[in-house]
């Protein structure tokens, strides 16, 4: 079911509900697309079935993207956060447990959770610009982030993109012509998260590359975060979001630990 956290067209999310009684556990899905418009949550639909058939309630995010008003920083971020913290006034009516809320984001998306992670935890307000702009107080802390091949690094993403750079798109400028808006919105410069977080990435990853998460990973551990890195030897940018790929029950076990139903 399509519910809507915001007055802008692209402030909703898919609510699936699984077939148990009680309260389940949450996973939140963000899809990536490196922030632009021309992608959106369908990227996530399999993985949203795929889980809510094994027991969770998933809510699949859309958010305001680079290329609509209001989309970039800060506005995507802040669309993220308040799309989350919907869920905790529709709780009681489709019997969440948000005392086990996983986020799961895919590339951009990873990016995405993982900042949402920095300011539940630490009661951060994103700058506010835009349409809907109001209250940006969390209600809900995530019980664990996992990102999947995701933009952890703005600066070295922007290194190795810079023809039609979607971190200068998504940031506005360039990181060096844009510094206060980079170090807020890259999530290695926001450490520590003091989140449980796993990272899953494939070394055969030509979109986001694989050092984003290895370093990611390092910073995170010496930071003081548990941090968990899955890599997948060969694999590629889109095979750890496709249910039945060679590498899903690898993925679907981390998850099915993190946040148990």
């Amino acid at each position: 079911m399509r519910r809507y956290y915001g007055d802008d067209p692209n402030q909703f999310g898919e609510l699936r509900l699984p077939d148990r009684a009680g309260p389940a556990p949450v996973l939140v899905l963000v899809h990536g697309g490196f922030w632009r418009a021309r992608y959106g949550l369908e990227l996530m639909d399999d993985m949203a079935e795929f889980f809510r058939s094994r027991g969770y309630v998933t809510w699949n995010l859309e958010y305001r993207r680079v290329g609509q008003p209001g989309g970039g920083w800060p506005g995507t971020v802040q669309d993220v956060s308040r799309g989350l913290d919907h869920l905790s006034g529709i709780a009681d009516e489709v019997a969440l447990d948000l005392g086990r809320v996983g986020i799961i984001g895919h590339s951009a998306g990873g990016h995405l959770a993982l900042l949402q992670a920095k300011k539940a935890r630490e009661g951060m307000s994103w700058p506010l610009s835009g349409q809907g702009s109001g209250s940006d107080t969390a209600t809900i802390v995530p019980t664990a982030v996992i990102a999947l091949a995701a933009v952890s690094d703005l600066v070295q993403m922007h290194a190795s993109r810079l023809e039609d750079s979607p971190v200068a798109a998504f940031l506005g400028g360039a990181p060096e012509d844009a510094p206060d808006a980079c170090r807020l919105a890259s999530p290695i410069d926001c450490l520590p998260l003091g989140v449980r977080q796993l990272l899953v990435h494939g070394t055969a990853d030509a979109n986001v590359p694989y050092g984003q998460s290895a370093l990611y990973a390092k910073a995170a551990h010496a930071a003081g975060d548990p941090v968990e890195l899955l890599t997948l030897d060969g694999v590629d940018h889109f095979a750890i979001i496709e249910p039945g790929s060679a590498i899903w029950e690898d993925i679907v076990r981390a998850v099915e630990r993190l946040i148990p139903v």
